[in-house]
């Protein structure tokens, strides 16, 4: 197992190509899918052999996902982003070592600037990724919201010119984090965060047109389009 993540590995840092470090992507994504209770502990322990150099999630974000690295590739595509934020989503909510890697290099902010991409399903799968690495984390939200992470989904949602797939995702985002991430800092704090970007009344409309199932913790439903609705005549009535 460990030679098969290695050589994976091998083609993210190594490959010149895109399709070749999306390759090694997938293996990864492919081994996390496959793999039982005993291979994700062993998988942990590899990534914390030789200093952390084996660490998946900081690789992938060196060479992929954080537009500051200077190992950054210039000919990363939209695909490799994507399947990169996958694999990321993945490793914070099966690895152990993911989530420590995540706020020691403070990808937080890599995360909250993929939320800038260009491309819409970069930015869908940033909002993913994002959830996952704020549901049990509060360091995770402290450095979200300071690196206001709100402001580029809210900006999203409010775009009249966005694509209708987009701003809902946007608007899920925000219901699934002022009803169900928990803060340390008081119960309406995400809530009052969101507010402040989005205005109380549009906040109260997201609460009303998000449910959320408390037990499963998944989300029920989303009448997104009522809620876009509701954005556009507010942004209508204020020009």
């Amino acid at each position: 197992t460990s030679m098969a993540i290695t050589a994976a590995l091998a083609k993210i840092t190594e490959g010149r190509f895109s399709y070749v470090r999306t390759e090694g992507i997938l293996q990864l994504l492919k081994f996390l899918t496959e793999a039982d209770g005993r291979a994700l502990v062993a998988f942990d322990e590899f990534q914390r052999v030789n200093d952390g150099k084996n660490d998946v999630l900081h690789i992938v974000f060196t060479h992929v996902l954080d537009d500051s690295s200077p190992k950054l590739s210039p000919t990363r595509s939209s695909i490799e982003q994507q399947r990169a934020l996958e694999l990321v989503q993945g490793l914070l909510l099966l690895s152990n070592v993911g989530q420590q890697t995540l706020l020691r290099f403070n990808h937080v902010e890599s995360l909250v600037r993929c939320l800038y991409n260009k491309h819409i399903a970069t930015r869908m799968a940033a909002m993913d990724t994002l959830l996952a690495a704020l549901i049990n984390s509060p360091d995770a939200q402290t450095r979200f919201l300071s690196a206001n992470g709100v402001k580029p989904i809210v900006e999203t949602l409010k775009d009249p010119n966005e694509h209708k797939d987009v701003r809902s995702k946007a608007a899920e985002f925000l219901g699934i984090l002022i009803l169900h991430i928990p803060s340390n800092l008081g119960e309406t704090h995400h809530r009052d965060h969101v507010a402040r970007w989005l205005g109380v009344k549009l906040t109260l409309d997201v609460m009303r047109c998000v449910q959320i199932d408390m037990e499963s913790t998944k989300l029920v439903a989303c009448d997104c389009a009522e809620l876009i609705e509701l954005v556009d005549k507010a942004k209508r009535a204020n020009q």
